[in-house]
């Protein structure tokens, strides 16, 4: 006897393993269908066996799109939340956009027709396939649910009916007034069906590559902008994996070398720079260890006493910091890569960081955080937001004086966890645990409701 179905899904892929297996576990429970907007995920769900993976990047031909004209609102809607566009200053690379959305959108669309679905599950991403999908889902009435990485490293991930848009920080003082009082939506507890947990299947290079390449020829992607192209980025990722590997090869550094007190600056990818607000203009990883160094100079002469500085790299972005420039900063920063992350917010006194999830980790831990751009924390009675790189000094003088409020902080957590967290305990995108999977079931099917 069939096991009956619990609504339709429609699942928008942009990540290969864990979007394969969480998929495969929702088809237990509900009737789903893949799609992908890129290329090398399209190869990888065809290697494991997916037939029925929908391809949202089929080329155009150079004639005009005869969908521009036709939902010109909807793609000024689309686009605007895409930073990739909002930031460029080509035009020609918007055309680029405007013309992908078109097309997204309409492909999207005829398909949401014809099947009738009952939600749509995305991560929450500024990504332009993701924003027509959202667009998509407004216009036919259809529920989306964003999925995300979590605030809780391993514990929890990501999931909302709206984007969480993580930069701001007026928003999320919002949402803590709405939610910091209110229970959380009981979350119907499903029985479990069989399971087994899929066996991955790596496709050659050369047929990924070979798929990236066909892609290529898209006139979607400009010659003009190769950052666009899915085989440039196949190359990127070559390199990056490398610099990742050699990473984790290095020797851990032991913490009791640290004098303190110590600022500690936790380094991010370049890119957040340009992809987030940023009041401050700060350029670079560079650029914030340089003017952090600057601040605790004039910090320490507030303090009567001499602050040392601290940075690591994030694991998955080595390198932002360059050789010349570690040369001319060793005598005032100690710069680390392979350390325990939990020990260094331990032994800082102060954690100074562009936007980075390390600085909520330390507020949990009742540490003071300064915030050089907008985030979901920065917020009256947690984390530090300066107006000015000269109000820098006395704002770090403030964090280290008062610190977090334990009480704001606690409510803080609550509110997340209640409204815009699912448990998935033990459970990252390469180590994916059953009980996680089953969790983000429960929660899909609370919100597609009980007429199923």
């Amino acid at each position: 006897m069939a096991t009956k179905q619990m609504g339709k899904i429609l699942y928008l892929c942009n990540k290969k393993k864990f979007d394969f297996v969480l998929g495969k576990y929702l088809s237990v429970y509900f009737d789903l269908k893949f799609i992908t907007s890129i290329p090398e995920i399209y190869t990888f769900f065809k290697t494991q066996g997916i037939d029925d993976i929908e391809a949202l990047y089929s080329p155009l031909s150079n004639k005009r799109c005869r969908h521009l004209e036709e939902s010109k609102e909807a793609i000024k809607r689309i686009c605007n939340k895409v930073d990739r566009f909002v930031l460029s200053n080509s035009e020609r690379e918007k055309i680029a956009f405007r013309k992908a959305a078109s097309h997204y959108l309409a492909k999207l669309t005829a398909l949401m027709q014809r099947k009738a679905f009952d939600l749509a599950v995305a991560y929450d991403r500024p990504l332009l396939d993701i924003a027509c999908l959202e667009e998509a889902c407004r216009a036919l009435g259809v529920s989306i649910r964003f999925i995300g990485t979590g605030f809780f490293r391993g514990d929890t991930m990501d999931f909302s009916a709206e984007r969480l848009e993580l930069d701001n920080n007026l928003l999320w003082e919002k949402r803590f007034e709405r939610f910091k009082d209110s229970p959380q939506q009981p979350v119907p507890n499903m029985p479990e069906r069989p399971f087994i947990m899929p066996n991955i299947i790596s496709p050659p290079g050369i047929v990924t590559l070979w798929t990236c390449l066909r892609y290529s020829k898209n006139p979607l992607f400009l010659k003009a902008n190769p950052d666009l192209k899915p085989t440039r980025s196949f190359f990127r990722t070559i390199i990056h994996r490398h610099g990742k590997y050699k990473f984790r090869k290095l020797k851990p550094y032991d913490i009791e070398k640290l004098d303190t007190p110590l600022v500690f600056i936790p380094l991010q990818g370049n890119e957040i720079c340009r992809q987030v607000r940023n009041p401050l203009n700060i350029a670079d990883m560079e650029d914030l260890v340089r003017k952090t160094c600057n601040a605790t100079k004039i910090f320490s002469k507030f303090m009567k006493r001499p602050f040392k500085i601290v940075s690591k790299e994030h694991p998955n972005r080595p390198g932002v910091i360059g050789k010349q420039f570690k040369l001319s900063h060793q005598h005032n920063v100690t710069f680390l890569s392979n350390v325990n992350l939990d020990s260094l917010i331990d032994k800082a006194s102060l954690i100074v960081t562009f936007n980075s999830l390390v600085g909520f980790e330390a507020l949990r831990k009742g540490k003071p955080v300064v915030t050089l751009a907008p985030t979901f924390y920065s917020m009256p009675g947690m984390a530090y937001l300066p107006s000015s790189l000269e109000r820098l000094p006395d704002v770090m003088k403030q964090a280290i004086e008062h610190g977090p409020d334990p009480y704001i902080v606690d409510k803080f957590i609550y509110m997340l966890k209640a409204h815009f967290q699912v448990e998935t305990p033990d459970c990252t995108r390469k180590k994916i645990s059953i009980t996680a999977l089953h969790n983000i079931a429960c929660h899909i099917a609370r919100d597609i409701g009980p007429k199923h």
